[in-house]
């Protein structure tokens, strides 16, 4: 009997890149014993995608399942596809973003890892690339700097892997691939009180190490994602930062007033790196604006604010389309 896999993927007024992404599936391997089912989300009150989609199921073999969730938020959307994935019978679950491009060999590699390595939740790289559109030098050094420190990531992770130690670490649902039985047995699901700031797919992986589930990393299972130029400035990337220092704080449990301690050094540094903008540029511009991210969003987290990354006033940033 062929093993079914899901093939999970959310969206949400992106119809280009979903364009793309689904694309991507088409020139996929396959292992020879697996019968895929995709199964694609609608994060939206009505369904804009819907036309995208179809034309992508008329293109493949495999079934395509669809549905909408109007409660706005990725953690609704990614429960709504366990749910699906459930009702298929789906022995694994893949994820990745709809601004993703998986690789040809892709889904053997994350699925063989999962199957050949008796885990039960696994993640694979993701490779930053820039768009086929002109750039300024901020885009290129706001590019340079996402990939710089994407590849540090990466090291540490083979780390990991090497040490025997990378259950340790969490695997994010940009290229990701779980244990159905496993997900069903903890019952686990993804956090939706995190709905507006992220982090509820780190959260997903450190509830399933918690409970004893197994989790893996596939270095050569690679997927590309493509940097909007909306992405690609000091703005953004000050923006993040700030963002995803009040998420850590949160998902670490840490004491909101110790994060003033650490805003300090950050201060310093993006002020240090302002002075040397002289000598380094734009790459200076868009790494002090990292810094100070990361000073705001402490000294936030000491007054006790959350995150809003993901938030209605900054789909500007993460649609192709802000309007309702």
């Amino acid at each position: 009997m062929n093993t079914k896999i899901g093939i999970g993927l959310i969206t949400r007024r992106r119809p280009e890149m979903l364009s793309q992404a689904l694309g991507a599936f088409l020139q996929m391997d396959v292992p020879e014993d697996a019968a895929l089912t995709f199964i694609i989300v609608e994060n939206d009150e009505t369904p804009r995608c819907k036309s995208v989609i179809d034309e992508f199921a008329a293109q493949t073999s495999w079934p395509v399942r669809y549905d909408l969730e109007p409660q706005r938020g990725m953690p609704y959307a990614r429960n709504r596809v366990l749910d699906m994935a459930t009702a298929e019978g789906c022995v694994f679950l893949t994820f990745v973003d709809d601004d993703n491009l998986v690789t040809p060999g892709w889904l053997p590699r994350i699925t063989g890892a999962i199957r050949g390595g008796d885990m039960d939740l696994v993640g694979g790289p993701i490779r930053f690339v820039g768009p086929q559109a002109p750039m300024s030098a901020i885009n290129i050094a706001a590019l340079n700097r996402q990939q710089y420190q994407q590849a540090r990531r990466l090291k540490r992770r083979q780390r990991h892997v090497a040490a025997g130690t990378v259950h340790t670490t969490n695997v994010y649902t940009h290229n990701w691939c779980a244990r159905m039985s496993t997900v069903q047995k903890y019952g686990l699901r993804f956090n939706e009180s995190l709905a507006g700031e992220g982090g509820d797919d780190t959260q997903f992986s450190r509830d399933m190490a918690s409970h004893g589930g197994r989790v893996g990393w596939v270095n050569d299972a690679e997927v590309l994602e493509t940097l909007p130029l909306r992405r690609l400035s000091a703005g953004y990337l000050y923006r993040r930062a700030r963002d995803q220092a009040l998420m850590t704080v949160d998902l670490n449990n840490r004491k909101p007033w110790a994060e003033v301690r650490r805003a300090v050094p950050a201060m310093f540094e993006a002020l240090a790196l302002l002075v040397a903008t002289p000598f380094l540029g734009a790459r200076a511009i868009v790494t002090s604006a990292q810094k100070f991210g990361v000073f705001e969003g402490r000294l936030r987290a000491a007054l006790g604010l959350r995150s809003a990354h993901y938030s209605a006033r900054s789909d500007r940033y993460h649609t192709e389309t802000s309007g309702s």
